[in-house]
């Protein structure tokens, strides 16, 4: 029978022939608690009545002193036996105050606001070199390159929305592996039994720190990896924020290829010639 069945559902042990003196203190003390009548028939196997029945003819026959009875007592105190209860629930709540009380709380949801916003700017910029680009070519106007900006910054909570998804994924995956770890410790708690037993509950906390640490340096590039890359969608700027055409401006960069050459209007061979590449 386990100790906690035993405190559970204690029965009478003595019908069934067991050993009273195989009872743990805490049975006795549970039994004493809520079954005062089954109590007397196994109290006498009891380590505590046995001590206060001690104590109490101790102090009956002595003969000496109150003082000296007390000096008496007090220099060789009475065993007492601490229950595996207390002894786990003491553990367990060393365990759950090196974890802050809670092990989630090791990986709050601010953890990925860095990498998540270094991602975000990285891919902002590209996307915005890329109408620039534009516009250095004569591919879009001025105005078509403000359109473009605007297009991104239309994009901007979705692209974060996208971030903010799969860094909290992430997060989750490694909040799982910080409970099982903290599991760990506490199954271990659970266990101890006997004044004395060993546990160290700053073990758990150090794996887990351990394990978040690694994590943290691998968080960048997971996030780029789960949320991939060419976040703003920049296919068909140049041909909606703006671009050149008419007498007035240019279809395209007659200059960026070899042999470029303005439609409907006639240049020079010369002209051509000293003109055959774009710089971008």
């Amino acid at each position: 029978m386990s100790w906690l069945s035993e405190q559970v559902n204690p029965g009478d042990s003595t019908a069934t022939g067991a050993d009273p003196r195989t009872f743990s203190p805490a049975y006795f003390a549970f039994v004493k608690q809520y079954n005062p009548k089954g109590y007397e028939s196994i109290k006498e196997w009891d380590p505590v009545f046995i001590n206060e029945q001690q104590a109490a003819q101790e102090a009956a026959a002595s003969t000496t002193t109150a003082g000296q009875t007390a000096a008496a007592v007090a220099s060789n105190p009475l065993p007492v036996v601490k229950p595996d209860s207390e002894i786990r629930a003491e553990a367990l709540g060393r365990l759950n105050s090196s974890f802050g009380g809670d092990p989630n709380s090791l990986i709050p949801g601010s953890f990925d606001d860095a990498p998540i916003s270094n991602y975000f700017t990285a891919q902002r910029g590209k996307a915005q070199d890329y109408i620039g680009n534009l516009l250095k070519r004569g591919t879009i106007t001025q105005s078509g390159q403000q359109a473009g900006l605007q297009a991104l910054t239309n994009q901007d909570p979705k692209v974060r929305t996208r971030l903010n998804d799969v860094g909290n994924a992430l997060l989750e995956q490694e909040r799982g592996k910080v409970r099982g770890i903290y599991g760990e410790g506490a199954t271990a708690a659970g266990s101890l039994s006997g004044e004395g037993a060993s546990f160290d509950p700053n073990t758990y906390l150090s794996r887990a720190q351990s394990d978040i640490s690694d994590f943290g340096s691998r968080l960048p590039d997971a996030i780029a990896a789960g949320a991939g890359d060419n976040l703003f969608d920049t296919a068909g700027l140049s041909a909606s924020t703006g671009a050149v055409s008419g007498s007035q401006n240019l279809d395209y960069d007659p200059y960026a290829v070899p042999g470029g050459k303005l439609q409907n209007a006639p240049v020079s061979a010369d002209a051509t010639k000293r003109r055959t590449t774009a710089v971008f």
